[in-house]
């Protein structure tokens, strides 16, 4: 999942160290309008839909984030 995850961020971001980063949105690697990218993509690949509850930047903010509110759609 990890790697998937990555790949969706790259092509959003290219030149972002997001596997050495702890708060996306504090190093600005991703803004609002990337999240809504993000989401998109990430509901396509894994074949799920977020509640929009779940749709906040805590969520969001790293990979291990990511893969928590990920999984919990699975």
């Amino acid at each position: 999942m990890r790697k998937q995850v990555l790949e969706i961020l790259m092509e959003i971001n290219p030149t972002g160290a997001f596997e050495e980063c702890d708060d996306f949105f504090e190093s600005e690697l991703l803004d609002s309008f990337d999240i809504i990218t993000f989401v998109e993509a990430i509901e396509s690949e894994f074949g799920i839909e977020f509640s929009g509850d779940d749709i906040i930047p805590e969520n969001f903010m790293n990979l291990d984030a990511i893969e928590t509110v990920v999984k919990k759609y699975l």
